[in-house]
């Protein structure tokens, strides 16, 4: 499985080469793409500040893909994630544990070109 991560998605949906190579790149049969449920918030908050410009295109988006809860687990992931970063000094944002959390739960990469993924430990991610 596939996360995407917010940037990755507005990338893709902005006409972004580089994300468009990416996602004609993943397409392949039996594998699943999704979207972290705080992404989501995040893509609509966008969204809702551009006057509601791209919602349709985010929405189609949205109907192809799963959208991961944060759940128990995923949540309980990202709090560990977020404390071993902060001690190790190299912190990175709750926001983007929390996207890590769900990817970890769920056992899948992250998708996006937000560096502070490479500062947690054992993540999953590819960038483009």
């Amino acid at each position: 499985m596939k996360v995407l991560d917010t940037n990755f998605v507005i990338d893709l949906l902005s006409g972004n080469a580089a994300a468009a190579e990416k996602a004609r790149s993943d397409e392949s049969p039996g594998l699943s793409l999704a979207v972290p449920a705080p992404c989501v918030a995040e893509l609509f908050r966008g969204v809702d500040r551009a006057g509601g410009r791209g919602r349709e295109a985010l929405e189609a988006l949205l109907n192809e893909v799963e959208v991961l809860p944060l759940d128990d687990p995923g949540a309980r992931i990202a709090g560990r994630l977020a404390a071993e970063t902060a001690s190790s000094g190299r912190e990175v944002s709750m926001m983007d544990c929390l996207v890590a959390g769900i990817a970890v739960r769920h056992e899948a990469t992250i998708v996006s070109r937000d560096r502070d993924f490479s500062r947690i430990p054992g993540l999953s991610l590819e960038t483009y």
